[in-house]
């Protein structure tokens, strides 16, 4: 929902307001070919100088439909958010605050909409701050982690199964830098939850790590009645 909403912000050409807010609230200041200097001033602050930030939020809707696909303004996004534009952005806008406090609403309206729609009532829901922030109260949390080099391999894999080709120090430069950004963000920043079943994925299979995860809800599951 977060690379929706980036998507919504390019289209529409209102990026580079948020990115200059975002490096401000972090501190730093970044200008294209000049480097960086000091930030200026709190987040409160910057919504004063740039007050459309907030309407240009409200005029992008992010949504889920009953089948979990990802909306953006009515339609389902495809691998146009999986690419390097939106990865370069997704991070430094979501750390914005503002940005987090519209997204949590919305993120908890699907949940509620899909538990009205669907038999089961709920969902999985896959995200940096999902346990410790938006469903502080689910059923079962679980932190996946894997080495950085590991990480970097997948997401390699992965654009270059959708004809993007970049060298795999790039990729894991990038994973790092988000890594970075993510955990020392004021809102939200990237943590396992202390209820948190951790699970360090290198080196093992979608198949091994499917069958942890479904055995790990049947105990919860089983523990609960």
């Amino acid at each position: 929902m977060y690379r929706a909403l980036a998507l919504g912000l390019s289209r529409h050409g209102w990026v580079e307001p948020f990115l200059e807010a975002s490096a401000a609230w972090t501190g730093v200041h970044v200008t294209e070919g000049r480097g960086a200097s000091e930030g200026r001033g709190d987040f409160a602050a910057q919504l004063e100088e740039v007050p459309e930030l907030a309407a240009h939020l409200e005029k992008i809707d992010v949504s889920l439909d009953a089948a979990g696909r990802v909306l953006l303004e009515g339609r389902a996004v495809g691998d146009e958010i999986r690419g390097p534009a939106i990865d370069r952005l997704v991070s430094p806008i979501s750390a914005l605050p503002l940005v987090r406090h519209r997204m949590v609403d919305l993120q908890r309206e699907a949940r509620d909409e899909i538990g009205r729609t669907r038999s089961f009532g709920g969902i999985v829901a896959e995200g940096r701050d999902m346990g410790s922030v938006v469903f502080p109260d689910a059923t079962l949390k679980i932190y996946l982690d894997a080495d950085v080099r590991e990480r970097a391999r997948r997401r390699q894999a992965e654009e270059s199964a959708r004809g993007k080709a970049r060298s795999l120090d790039e990729v894991e430069r990038e994973l790092e830098e988000r890594d970075r950004r993510d955990s020392q963000r004021a809102a939200s920043p990237l943590v396992c939850a202390p209820d948190a079943v951790r699970i360090d994925t290198t080196g093992r299979g979608l198949d091994e790590l499917e069958e942890r995860i479904r055995a790990l809800l049947r105990a919860r599951r089983a523990g609960s009645r």
